[in-house]
């Protein structure tokens, strides 16, 4: 059990061995853990109400030359077992464990935030950009259905309005009915159209101004 508490780190035994000691002296010992704390603390109370009292003031307070009554030997003996020091190794792992994880988070809350706040204006502007430019975008695109594929891959339009865009005789009319099959995704299904229209007519895309985001 000492060796576990060793000034020297690289002397302490692997770690999963001092956490199975440390476990097993708990274990030994906890019944009388908080039978010792109770009576420590009844002590110390008794002790400051017996303590002096300063004049005029009537504030009470522990002579300095009292000292707080040791834990009884027969209740709780871990002196023995336990080597007071350095930090447990359980507790030096705990202690960088949860400093990393603070520092993490608060590292990564800034970006996080970041990121989100590009992804909801990319989305923004990638419908923005499919609502301005309807008429245009129905009378040039003559490849409807690599798009609609898609779209219908990407689970953005139902299985009836893929089936509709299908059946559809012409190009504008399967526009059109695309419009209609992306209404219900909003935002979500308009950006992810923008997006194949970058990929598949980028062209177009900057005549109308877009911006080349994916």
């Amino acid at each position: 059990m000492e060796k576990c508490w060793d000034h020297e780190p690289s002397k302490r035994p692997p770690f999963k061995e001092c956490f199975l000691v440390t476990e097993r002296v708990f274990e030994k010992h906890k019944k009388g853990i908080n039978n010792a704390v109770h009576q420590v603390l009844t002590k110390l109370a008794l002790g400051s109400e017996g303590g002096s009292k300063t004049s005029g003031v009537g504030a009470v307070y522990v002579s300095a030359s009292s000292k707080p009554p040791a834990c009884p030997k027969d209740k709780v003996n871990i002196s023995a077992d336990v080597k007071t020091g350095s930090l447990s190794p359980t507790q030096d792992v705990a202690d960088g464990l949860s400093s990393k994880l603070i520092d993490k988070d608060q590292a990564a809350t800034p970006q996080s935030s970041q990121d989100q706040s590009a992804v909801m204006e990319t989305k923004q502007y990638g419908a923005q950009f499919v609502d301005e430019n309807m008429e245009v975008l129905i009378q040039r695109i003559t490849m409807v259905m690599p798009i609609a594929d898609g779209l219908y891959q990407k689970k953005m339009i139902h299985d009836e309005d893929y089936s509709e865009i299908t059946a559809a005789q012409t190009s504008m009319s399967k526009m059109r009915k695309l419009y209609v099959a992306l209404k219900p995704g909003g935002e979500v299904a308009k950006s992810a159209f923008y997006k194949i229209l970058l990929d598949q007519h980028p062209l177009l895309v900057k005549e109308l101004g877009g911006v080349g985001q994916k």
